[in-house]
């Protein structure tokens, strides 16, 4: 007698999905990486804007140039904790630069979408300060900021510096939050940095790119830099009581 082979659940499953749907083909490999910013490239500079305590009421100074060959931009000016007699101002000693929100024309969509990824590299050059590297995302409150510090060691030597998307806290106004929601990588306004680490003084801050990573995917040498160093930027998030700056100034 012929007998027939009952199939499998696995079989049957796939059958009915080819069936229903055609030939399967292979999920597309996820990305290795993307480029941001590419600071030698005067679009991507203009991109991104400065400010400080300055533009309510405060003294600190803050510039944003390309650097002298062009291949980087630079953050630089003089911190002032001083405030205005009579001045409203709750605060005051910072400076910030932050990239334009998206799109960059009107069909382009208005956040960028970096699910794929889980981390952001930045090659800079710094001069031993602790800068904070903060992220806006679609929000139903404006002034939300995902902020993670980024310390540098100062000197001529270019930096690695990986930041891992799990490491940023969601902060408002600056102070971190006890509720910390899961980040949503699909939403991304927009970049930037800030300092306000209650030094006075001049500060310079070089930064060449930023870009982010799939570290599961693959090696992420950073390949295109070779006379970059890796920085150990593991040191934990501060504590959710803490106040840390971000690029939005309040005042009273």
């Amino acid at each position: 007698m012929h007998r027939v082979a009952r199939p499998s659940a696995v079989g049957a499953a796939a059958n009915f999905v080819k069936g229903a749907f055609g030939s399967l083909k292979p999920m597309a490999p996820q990305p290795r990486q993307q480029m941001l910013y590419d600071f030698s490239q005067p679009r991507d500079r203009a991109e991104w804007s400065v400010t400080s305590d300055a533009a309510f009421g405060g003294f600190s100074r803050a510039n944003l140039d390309a650097t002298t060959d062009s291949s980087a931009i630079r953050f630089d000016g003089v911190l002032s904790q001083a405030k205005p007699q009579g001045s409203k101002l709750v605060r005051s000693g910072f400076a910030a630069i932050r990239s334009k929100r998206y799109p960059r024309t009107p069909l382009a969509p208005y956040t960028m979408n970096l699910e794929a990824f889980d981390t952001v590299e930045l090659i800079l050059r710094g001069d031993g300060r602790t800068y904070i590297s903060n992220l806006s995302t679609d929000s139903v409150q404006e002034h939300d900021v995902y902020q993670s510090f980024v310390y540098t060691r100062g000197g001529p030597e270019w930096e690695r510096i990986l930041l891992p998307f799990a490491r940023y806290l969601l902060t408002y106004h600056g102070y971190v939050q006890e509720d910390q929601p899961v980040f949503n990588k699909r939403a991304i306004r927009t970049f930037g940095f800030s300092l306000a680490d209650g030094v006075e003084g001049p500060f310079a801050l070089e930064i060449k790119s930023i870009r982010v990573l799939n570290t599961d995917n693959d090696d992420v040498a950073p390949d295109n830099y070779p006379d970059s160093t890796p920085t150990d930027n593991s040191a934990a998030p501060p504590a959710k009581t803490r106040p840390t700056p971000d690029d939005h100034p309040r005042s009273a």
